[in-house]
């Protein structure tokens, strides 16, 4: 029998509201410097990730914990505008939803400060397992080695693909640790990367445990695909930079879009390198997140065709 899915994609957890400040540079200690207020904005790099899958085409859905605030507020009418169905989300009382100070320099480069009060995991409750059961992928952060296990548990009974994003402050919930056999594609900057020991190793560690694809990304450097079969660099496209804010968030998003196509990692890291290249040249995560026929058109402009 067939199995019919639901949604492409189910996103957990990663959603916050992004105060934006304009800075003429980093503070230094003890200093006073004065900054320019450019927005209260919807963001958050797991629910960023899930709008800008859902701008692509995907029929996508949230789970995670919202606030019952103003913040969370202004994130499920984001999730709306996106087209991203909130499935079992945790509305606690009294409880604030998490928050960003973005501080934006003039190059487009920015400084995240995360606020997360409570550091509260979204969970697997009854009604999300039933969700997860109806989804082709599963996407998320790593928050601790015992909430992934969890997770990766249910992916596994569900038979369901787990992606991850794996960032310095999460990393550690994948060293040491058993990898899921559920995992199938890991999303690693290359920052993340420079604080291991023994990266190749650890990258090669992933791969010997059934992760499928290994995405290094670089930031304005490119990015890096790693495979059993061997691996395939390429350089990001040079565009003006407005804002760098969410650029991994929508590569990702890009990235797993084509891997449910079934496109080649070739084809699919230069597509998830044009939707990145798009987003950035608009303020705000989601300010400039594509449509399939912008990265399309892109890509034409720039003499590629996939």
């Amino acid at each position: 029998m067939t199995r019919t899915y639901r949604y492409d994609l189910l996103c957990l957890g990663g959603a916050a509201v992004d105060w934006i400040l304009q800075v003429p540079r980093l503070p230094v200690p003890d200093e006073k410097l004065v900054a320019k207020f450019a927005g209260r904005v919807a963001g958050g790099l797991v629910a960023n990730t899930a709008c800008a899958a859902a701008r692509l085409g995907l029929r996508v859905a949230w789970s995670g914990v919202l606030g019952n605030d103003e913040g969370g507020r202004i994130l499920r009418q984001s999730f709306e505008d996106f087209g991203v169905e909130v499935v079992g989300a945790d509305s606690t009382l009294d409880t604030v939803s998490d928050f960003t100070v973005i501080l934006l320099e003039p190059s487009g480069r920015r400084t995240i400060l995360i606020v997360s009060p409570g550091e509260r995991y979204p969970s697997l409750t009854e009604a999300g397992l039933e969700i997860l059961a109806q989804t082709r992928l599963a996407y998320t952060v790593p928050w601790t080695a015992p909430w992934l296990k969890e997770v990766a548990r249910a992916c596994q009974q569900m038979s369901v693909p787990l992606i991850l994003d794996v960032e310095p402050n999460n990393v550690s919930a994948l060293i040491r640790e058993e990898i899921p056999s559920s995992l199938r594609l890991l999303f690693v900057t290359q920052g993340t990367l420079d604080i291991l020991d023994h990266a190749d190793d650890t990258v090669r560690d992933w791969l010997e445990a059934g992760v499928e694809q290994v995405v290094i990304t670089r930031g304005n450097e490119g990015a890096v695909v790693v495979t059993r079969a061997g691996k395939f660099e390429t350089l990001a496209f040079r565009v003006s930079v407005v804002d760098t804010t969410g650029a991994g968030d929508c590569f990702h998003a890009a990235y797993m879009a084509a891997w449910l196509w079934g496109w080649s990692p070739v084809q699919a890291v230069r597509f998830a390198s044009a939707a990145a290249a798009l987003s950035v040249q608009h303020l705000g995560a989601r300010g400039g997140l594509p449509t399939f026929q912008d990265v399309m058109v892109f890509l034409a402009q720039k003499g590629e065709a996939l």
